[in-house]
């Protein structure tokens, strides 16, 4: 398997990953909030727009290596 091939199948597991992770956040949040502790709730929410963003960067990597719009990536 080549280095592209990898990064391909690397990319789908982080953003699967990933994913899970955001939406833990999310449910974690909102016991956190249900609990009264919407000081601890903050951050965790925060934490799941992070992992969102960070979501959607992997997507955009992926999208771009299946397109060929990541030639540049070889230099």
């Amino acid at each position: 398997m080549n280095e592209m091939a990898k990064l391909q199948v690397l990319l789908g597991h982080w953003i699967e990953h990933n994913q899970e992770h955001g939406e833990e956040f999310v449910r974690w949040a909102q016991r956190a909030r249900a609990a009264g502790l919407e000081e601890v709730a903050r951050p965790i929410a925060e934490a799941a727009r992070s992992a969102g963003e960070a979501t959607r960067c992997l997507r955009q990597a992926l999208a771009r290596l299946e397109t060929g719009g990541g030639s540049d990536v070889s230099k």
